[in-house]
């Protein structure tokens, strides 16, 4: 199925402007979603589909939907992958409950789920992008700027939210730049267990894992701390060659805005 240069606006009713319900490939590009009461798109959590979401404009989507991103989608099972590419997702702002982008795989659909989440710009959302659940996902270049938009620290306001109570979420993030948020980037998994996502935000070393980093941080934070990373996991998070919001690139700097081990044994 395609979609094209097409205009979906206004829809009121309790379903998305576009739901995917097969596991067969949905492409949709060069298409605006404006002012709709519920997602501009999802699918059915049960199956993998595979997804390309490419050039769509996205304005003031789930307006009426409790705690519904704009973009609301799983993973592409074994079938596909899912590909967000050059989107620009911008939120009602004063509309607390309304996300950006939400990738999940809350039932543990199987297979590779490889997600590709490059060059987007979402702004003026609760948060910007979350991943929930297992999956493989690239993070590459996207632009997260003021996607705080929940007055309560605590359950919102994360420029990019990683999040897994399980083992099998790999993350991968290079050249974004997260601006003017309660959180940077959250990392959240089961500090019991020893559990949650595998997160690579800049390792220099030569081999498979290696990430050039480049992310950039600025003026994300909350009650007068800055929180560029915050991993609440007990494992270990690579995050090397990034730009934090620190007047020099020192370890001592870098130090205040991350919160990590040095701040809870358990972490």
């Amino acid at each position: 199925t395609s979609f094209d240069n097409c205009t979906f606006k206004d829809i009121q009713s309790r379903n998305s402007a576009i739901t995917v319900g097969s596991t067969a490939q949905t492409t949709i590009t060069n298409c605006q979603f404006l002012n709709n009461g519920y997602p501009a798109i999802s699918h059915d959590a049960k199956t993998g589909s595979p997804i390309h979401f490419e050039n769509n404009y996205l304005y003031k989507n789930s307006s009426t939907a409790r705690n519904r991103p704009q973009i609301n989608i799983g993973p592409g099972g074994d079938n596909g992958q899912v590909k967000l590419i050059g989107n620009t997702v911008i939120g009602p702002g004063e509309i607390t409950t309304c996300g950006g982008i939400a990738v999940s795989n809350l039932l543990g659909v199987p297979g590779a789920n490889k997600v590709s989440i490059e060059n987007n710009h979402v702004s003026d959302c609760r948060y910007g992008i979350t991943t929930v659940g297992m999956m493989d996902v690239e993070f590459i270049n996207n632009t997260l700027v003021d996607n705080k938009y929940d007055s309560n620290p605590m359950s919102g306001g994360s420029g990019i939210s990683l999040s897994s109570q399980a083992d099998g979420q790999k993350v991968k993030l290079t050249g974004n730049t997260i601006t003017g948020h309660h959180w940077g980037i959250t990392i959240i998994g089961n500090v019991a267990r020893g559990t949650g996502p595998d997160v690579n935000l800049g390792n220099l070393t030569e081999g498979d894992d290696y990430n050039p980093g480049l992310n950039t941080f600025k003026d994300n934070g909350n009650s007068g701390q800055l929180y560029d990373l915050f991993n609440n996991t007990s494992k270990e998070v690579y995050a090397q060659g990034n730009t934090w919001n620190v007047a020099v690139q020192d370890e001592e700097s870098i130090e205040g805005v991350i919160t990590h081990k040095a701040d809870d044994p358990n972490l």
